[in-house]
């Protein structure tokens, strides 16, 4: 019958159609899945070596190297890591964008100055106004890095009879006279060491209570308990290379510490055992 043949051709037609954009939905689906497979993977890799400026190839470790919002200086969450003894990093799975890249040295006591991208040395750093902006794009870039030693200054600490004082705390002073940091504890040969931030002015000074039985001193030859360091003090300009020989012989106190001498006074400072 004609309305049977034409019902036949009708579901034919429908039948057909179905197919048809059941195969254009899967194929979307499909491309759809390669464009999000795509974008998952749309990640960038920071790798490189970072090593000692005056040595070149002699590798600096440990350094903390974290990823930055350039605007801001916060730390970019899940982007920072540790090198590697022989100096070499890795930083895989880093969204493509602008970033800024700070090495922390200087919190792992390495002697070595803090750095940002690209071989900006800053101690310490303000991350947003320091360094330059790096643009990361998927696949691997190669950023080496030359980092820059410290300064560092150092001495003895002795009693009048050359006996080593390990228990006496060394101050580093800024050019203010402000607290920066102590030097690490004098070694069995009253011996102590530490490093600045950079080029500049400091003073030395001895803390007052740590050598309870001895004057207490600022570098040089200075008796300092309550002394203002700029007064009182030599500065001891850094102009980049190490600085040595910056000792302290102190003098025993006597039986009643009112006796002492007052601070800025070089009494009771055995001068001839300094020279």
């Amino acid at each position: 019958m004609p309305g049977g043949s034409f019902l036949h051709m009708k579901l034919n037609n429908a039948a057909w159609l179905c197919f048809r954009n059941k195969r254009v939905l899967h194929s979307a689906l499909i491309l759809c899945w390669f464009v999000s497979v795509g974008y998952a993977h749309a990640a960038g890799t920071l790798t490189g070596k970072i090593v000692d400026a005056a040595e070149g190839a002699t590798p600096v470790h440990p350094v903390w190297l974290r990823l930055l919002d350039p605007t801001t200086g916060d730390d970019i969450p899940n982007a920072a890591v540790n090198n590697n003894p022989d100096g070499t990093y890795t930083l895989e799975s880093i969204p493509p964008g602008s970033y800024k890249i700070f090495y922390d040295a200087y919190a792992n006591a390495t002697g070595f100055a803090d750095e940002m991208y690209d071989d900006v040395t800053c101690d310490p750093c303000d991350f947003a106004e320091n360094g330059e902006v790096i643009n990361i794009t998927d696949g691997v870039q190669v950023v080496d890095v030359d980092m820059v030693r410290r300064p560092m200054l150092s001495g003895r600490v002795t009693d009048e009879a050359d006996l080593p004082l390990v228990a006496a705390e060394v101050l580093i002073l800024d050019e203010e006279g402000n607290w920066l940091n102590s030097a690490n504890p004098p070694g069995s040969d009253g011996s102590w060491s530490e490093n600045v931030p950079g080029p500049g002015t400091y003073y030395v000074r001895i803390a007052a209570e740590s050598t309870p039985e001895h004057i207490p001193e600022i570098w040089n030859n200075q008796v300092c308990v309550n002394c203002d360091p700029l007064i009182i003090g030599d500065p001891i300009v850094v102009s980049g290379a190490d600085i040595e020989n910056i000792n302290f012989q102190l003098s025993a106190k006597g039986d009643n510490p009112s006796d002492d001498p007052p601070d800025g006074s070089s009494e009771g400072i055995d001068q001839a055992a300094l020279s």
